[in-house]
């Protein structure tokens, strides 16, 4: 999150260099909320794109603007290769289109909800991904999870022990602590996808966010789009 409350930053409105921006974190982190303040906070900037999942949840589920799908339809489609990533978690699939590789392609930043035991297989894929896991206080998960009433007790119970089992941060992830005011993390999410300084530089890191990288200077610039045309894997995976 911001180190302190301040006035949103002007956007600059030039073309930004191609990237894959992959946001990850328990449910109930404030994923969504996140991606829906930096949608609007980019809608003007050209060169930015926010890919829409297509998951086996009805379309009135709440939550995220999603591509539903029936489960069959999903198989059908991961069975064509139409997914770049795919995955399932808490009984549902979920798939980010083949349209990415078209968006990267064309030099376009593309920003992801996407899953932490998958980052492995997108990197794989996407070497040069910034990844951004997005973290929130224990007590802040619970009562967040307990506010959208999407899941009974014994979800949350699950989901909370998920959130605090030991997953190790791998190199150059970005960490981003979500449990104070929205705006704050929203707005450093928003200094991660727009162009400037390397994310991974600690410096640019302090004076945007009260966050943490593990140490890297591994390069966010360098092509994030596929080398190869190799089918993704089918791991599973948490949202």
């Amino acid at each position: 999150m911001l180190s302190r409350p301040q006035a949103a930053a002007p956007l600059r409105h030039d073309a930004l260099p191609p990237r894959l921006v992959y946001l990850m974190g328990p449910s109930g982190s404030g994923k969504d909320s996140l991606l829906a303040h930096a949608r609007a906070r980019l809608a003007a900037a050209p060169g930015v794109v926010f890919a829409h999942r297509y998951i086996t949840r009805p379309a009135d589920a709440g939550g995220e603007n999603h591509v539903a799908l029936a489960r069959d339809e999903f198989v059908a489609r991961r069975d064509a290769g139409l997914f770049a990533l795919h995955w399932e978690s808490h009984g549902l699939c979920y798939g980010i289109g083949l349209e990415l590789d078209l968006w990267l392609s064309k030099g376009t930043t593309v920003v992801v909800n996407g899953s932490r035991e998958q980052l492995p297989q997108a990197r794989a894929r996407y070497p040069g991904l910034l990844a951004v896991r997005v973290t929130v206080d224990a007590a802040v998960l619970e009562q967040r999870l307990r506010a959208r009433g999407r899941e009974d007790e014994a979800d949350i119970a699950r989901r909370l022990q998920r959130a605090q089992d030991p997953t190790d941060a791998s190199v150059g992830e970005v960490i981003l602590d979500n449990s104070g005011p929205l705006a704050r993390a929203g707005e450093a999410l928003v200094t991660l996808i727009t162009p400037g300084p390397d994310p991974h530089d600690g410096a640019t890191l302090q004076a945007a966010c009260a966050s943490r990288t593990v140490p890297t200077r591994t390069s966010v610039h360098s092509p994030p789009w596929p080398t190869s045309s190799a089918p993704s894997t089918k791991p599973s995976g948490t949202t």
